[in-house]
């Protein structure tokens, strides 16, 4: 019977897609969550349409006299299936509007459509969809099975006999989990990929069979052979895209399982899984995901996150005084410590580096937005090097590192935490004060002084990094940095540094010459004649520049000489304003009695010190009640700031610092503590009577000079300075010369204050 209707002309077949990606998300997270459930539901959606689809060419076929109706249902059902792909959608447009026209002959297709649609499509659901079913149950036991080896890794002791068998079934575990979940993933895109080629390939052998059946339809058929051709093109195309799509997935999967353990992460981004110390009660450990993500830090209980910190305003420290390995907490002013634990050394380091980072970004994307401290003006303005960063030679830095004597910018600040404070100890200069012995310290060194130190040795042809190094070659500026300060290559090694070598650099006021000798290995603690240390040096000859070196050193504030005297009883004894001051800042003991049983505060009253005597009474109060336990953290911040050296009186000791003069004494008067502390300064004996204050009773100043007229040369950082004239400041009575006698001897460093721009160090370091 030959078809009398013309047939339209079908539209053009799209273009063969690429072969679809191979999914990258095989790690265990609240987004990998969501995309599984996603794919799973598509998986169900496409059942749901696949089983409407068998129940229609069921009614086809048992609707023989109904059956115009069943291809009609038929056509418009195809012309709607699977709308959001055009190209499926176009092939399924034109197999329908075959099918509208050829619904008189579809009786004889019935057997066609059961052998080429109906068992195919049964065959799907019931092999793909259980197979999917089967790799979520997979990796369900799986995650539980890693969950279960994590919990109790964490609960392992410390130097436990377990550790390197747990750690390894905790890598093992992991690896079967990314497995299980990237074979699960691949599940279901197989799936989806099989539905194509299942539906199409069953349509396709329809038309062929209509072909067969429907001799009287050749005309048809001719006009319209491009259909069926276009429709074996894709197919082809669709069945090169699954094969293709297999084998990039296996190689995926090789490809992953060889890729080593990150054990350097420095970037700004960081997310995974950590165990966190509630805060009820119990002080349970449960397992949360942590998200570090654009100066955020996200923490969540579930798919949203219900804790976010602004990672400007939090610092991370870490926390081995604990029971539990590899612990670190974040704190934060606007919310309670998280105090956190990590699978091992590296994830900690990775997730502290990535915190330390991400809130230095923060911060220098508002330096434009926050007025530039006068002591950083000084600096710049008494060294023009400072105008550079030392490292890279970037303009206007404004981060230094305490213990190196350097300036440096924001990108070689990251590089110096990531060396640890154990080589470099940065601070801002922007957003944080500093102590006024660095300020002095840095008025009397320079960049060009210190880089003359640290780059004395430089190789011929050796090229130094700069300001234009990219974000993406940041691993040759940590090569840089590491080589020059970490191992030290560009330094002088023509001789062996000694005590002696640093005394003699002590005594002449040379900072970089005391630098370079503490960089070659000679401790700071050394004592020499009479158990004197280097601090009783700088006490005695006004060397402010070289107390901040060794403050920033980590040197012990409290050693005695052989009268069992410290650094502060010499100050006292001597009526050193500006070093006593400096020395109670930084966290000298006050409390200590010296071979005799007198104390600091006992010295200033017999020699009448009132000056400092209020202040000594005060810090003492706070010392006695530190070693009680009972002081406050606010009392403590209060003493500091009454302890400080007002800012125009610092900025004239930094210019006095830079000319290589030694400072003068502070002679000013100090202010007096508020109201609510001056009972602490009181005399035990006169409970009753309160402090007299600057306006009612003038300080007696001993008759000393405003500057001591003693000049010394500028600094050389050549590791033995040249000989220059002695200081001319008067030694206390009892002061001997000094000869080099004993190694030094290791004591507990004074507890220091952390600030927001800092990185970690521990508590009892400097």
């Amino acid at each position: 019977m030959a078809m009398a209707t013309a047939v339209p002309a079908t539209t053009a077949v799209a273009a063969a897609a690429p072969a679809p990606p191979v999914s990258d998300i095989v790690e265990d997270s609240p987004l990998a969550r969501v995309e599984l459930k996603k794919s799973r539901a598509e998986i169900k959606g496409a059942v749901r349409q696949v089983t409407d689809l068998i129940k229609i060419v069921k009614n086809v076929s048992a609707l023989g006299q109904q059956f115009t109706h069943g291809c009609r249902d038929l056509a418009n059902f195809l012309t709607t299936m699977n709308s959001t792909d055009s190209a499926l959608h176009s092939h399924l447009s034109g197999v329908s509007t075959h099918f509208v026209l050829l619904c008189d002959e579809a009786e004889k297709l019935i057997a066609a459509m059961d052998s080429h649609l109906v068992i195919p499509l049964q065959y799907y659901n019931d092999s793909q969809i259980r197979a999917v079913n089967r790799k979520a149950r997979e990796y369900s036991n799986v995650k539980a099975q890693a969950d279960s080896v994590a919990a109790r890794f964490s609960q392992l002791k410390k130097n436990s006999s377990k550790t390197n068998e747990m750690e390894a079934e905790l890598v093992s575990s992991k690896m079967r989990m990314k497995a299980s979940m990237f074979d699960l993933r691949h599940c279901i895109d197989m799936a989806k990929g099989q539905l194509r080629v299942d539906l199409l390939e069953g349509l396709h052998a329809t038309l062929l069979r209509q072909q067969d059946f429907f001799g009287d339809a050749c005309a048809f058929f001719e006009d319209n052979e491009m259909l069926v051709g276009n429709l074996g093109n894709v197919i082809a195309d669709e069945r090169l895209k699954l094969a293709t799509l297999e084998a990039l997935s296996k190689e995926k999967k090789r490809t992953l399982m060889q890729v080593p353990v990150d054990k350097q992460n420095l970037t700004t981004r960081m997310e995974g899984y950590l165990f966190k110390r509630a805060s009820n009660v119990g002080k349970n450990w449960q397992r949360r995901y942590f998200q570090l993500k654009d100066g955020k830090f996200y923490y969540f209980k579930n798919e949203n996150p219900a804790v976010c910190l602004d990672i400007a305003l939090t610092s991370v420290h870490v926390r081995d005084d604990l029971d539990r390995k590899f612990c670190f907490d974040v704190v934060s002013p606007a919310a309670k410590t998280f105090l956190l634990q990590a699978d091992s050394d590296d994830q900690r380091n990775a997730w502290i580096g990535a915190i330390n980072n991400s809130r230095a970004a923060m911060l220098a994307q508002a330096d434009d937005k926050h007025v530039v401290l006068p002591e950083l003006t000084l600096l710049r303005d008494l060294h023009p090097s400072n105008k550079l960063c030392a490292d890279c030679g970037a303009p206007a830095p404004d981060w230094a590192s305490i213990n190196l004597g350097v300036l440096i910018c924001i990108d070689c600040s990251g590089v110096h935490r990531g060396m640890g404070v154990q080589v470099s100890k940065v601070r801002s200069l922007a957003l944080d004060r500093l102590d006024a012995e660095s300020y002095m310290m840095f008025a009397a060194i320079g960049n060009e002084k210190a880089n003359a130190m640290w780059q004395r040795n430089l190789p011929p042809g050796c090229v130094c990094i700069s300001s234009h190094t990219e974000s993406n070659q940041q691993s040759a500026r940590t090569q840089w940095c590491k080589r020059k300060y970490e191992q030290k290559e560009f330094i002088d090694t023509s001789s062996q540094s000694t005590p002696e070598d640093l005394l003699a650099a002590c005594q002449h006021g040379s900072v970089v010459s005391m630098m370079f000798h503490i960089a070659r290995g000679v401790p700071v603690n050394s004592t020499y004649t009479n158990h004197e240390s280097l601090l009783h040096v700088c006490v005695r000859n006004h060397l402010l520049p070289c107390l901040g070196l060794l403050f920033n050193s980590g040197v012990d504030l409290n050693l005695r000489d052989a009268g069992g005297q410290t650094a502060l009883h010499m100050a006292v004894t001597c009526k050193y304003v500006t070093e006593t001051l400096l020395l109670l800042r930084a966290g000298a003991a006050p409390i200590l009695a010296d071979g005799n049983g007198q104390t600091p505060l006992d010295l200033a009253q017999a020699n009448c010190f009132e000056e400092c005597l209020p202040v000594l009474r005060l810090c003492s109060t706070v010392a006695a009640q530190r070693s009680a336990g009972t002081v406050s953290r606010k009392l403590e911040d209060q003493v500091k700031a009454i302890v400080s050296i007002p800012r125009p009186i610092l900025l004239e000791l930094m210019k006095e610092a830079s000319l290589g003069v030694a400072a003068s004494r502070y002679s000013k008067p100090l202010p007096q503590p508020p109201a609510r502390l001056r009972r602490l300064t009181m005399p035990p004996s006169a409970a009753s009577v309160s402090v007299p204050t600057s306006a009612s009773t003038p300080h007696t100043t001993p008759s000393l000079p405003t500057h001591r007229a003693v000049a010394r040369a500028a600094d050389h950082p050549l590791p033995q300075p040249q000989p220059q004239q002695r200081l001319a400041t008067p030694p206390p009575p009892r002061a001997p010369p000094l000869s080099p006698t004993l190694p030094p001897r290791p004591l507990p460093r004074p507890a220091h204050r952390h600030t927001a721009s800092e990185n970690y160090t521990k508590p009892g370091s400097r």
